[in-house]
């Protein structure tokens, strides 16, 4: 959550915590304008003590469900979007396993991954909220997840089909949400990450993902990376540089990106 949006929740709750004292500051007040004590632009005779407020600070449950009850209400949130540039504010690094995602039991657990969207589609639920189901696939597998609002370029960002994605989702009582979701090139991990392994799990992709890698990748600052070809691992003496686009393309050319750091 970004800080701008957490201070205008805190100072919502702070107004309903600090109700009777706002109350009692405000009768107080426009009596003494009344009784001609106090001038409507200025104190001119005496000066009303300030009522103490108590403080206040909403934690990351509250402060996420304040937002979910105003778009339940009335389809949007009055001081914060889920679907506009929050999605692409934090940089996902730490990737789990899709196979680990797809397989998940644990409830509310959050993982991030890798994948290629298949499909999507807009929804609209019985009580007329709209949502979409994304549909994201890889290595064979594929797994739904759901995320409010529908997708649009005008109120999320550009989702498309056969796209690599970086993906945070929330698996909770067997459903899966996304809490976060941006396009692979988009995101700058050069400056995150120690090293790269990248797993080639049919070997008929090798020699596509090597040229690749040599053409476009080889940097003397970039990092140190190994392949994992069928379960073995081949050290490399060079050092590649890692973006965004380029995980996107190895992706999609069979292979699987390790960030390691």
């Amino acid at each position: 959550m970004d800080d701008f949006t957490r201070t205008i929740f805190d100072k919502r709750k702070s107004i309903i915590e600090n109700t009777g004292s706002l109350i009692k500051y405000s009768k107080k007040y426009h009596k003494n304008i009344d009784s001609n004590q106090l001038s409507l632009f200025n104190t001119d005779t005496i000066e009303l003590d300030k009522p103490e407020f108590k403080s206040v600070r909403l934690n990351d449950n509250e402060l996420q469900e304040m937002i979910d009850l105003e778009e339940e209400s009335i389809g949007l949130s009055l001081s914060y979007s889920k679907y506009s540039k929050h999605l692409l504010n934090e940089r996902l690094i730490d990737i789990t396993k899709f196979e680990d995602v797809v397989y998940c039991t644990k409830n509310n657990s959050t993982m991030d991954f890798i994948a290629e969207v298949q499909s999507i589609e807009n929804k609209v639920s019985q009580y007329g909220n709209s949502y979409a189901k994304i549909n994201f696939k890889r290595n064979g597998l594929v797994l739904r997840a759901y995320i409010n609002g529908k997708i649009f370029k005008s109120n999320i960002q550009d989702i498309y089909t056969n796209n690599i994605y970086i993906v945070r989702v929330i698996f909770k009582n067997g459903i899966y949400s996304i809490s976060k979701i941006a396009d692979a090139s988009k995101i700058d991990v050069s400056n995150r990450i120690k090293s790269v392994k990248i797993e080639i799990p049919n070997k008929n992709n090798l020699f596509r993902i090597r040229n690749y890698i040599f053409a476009k990748m080889r940097s003397e600052y970039g990092v140190k990376y190994k392949f994992n070809i069928l379960d073995t691992d081949y050290e490399m003496n060079e050092k590649i540089f890692i973006s965004g686009d380029n995980i996107s393309k190895i992706e999609k050319m069979g292979g699987v990106v390790k960030l390691i750091t």
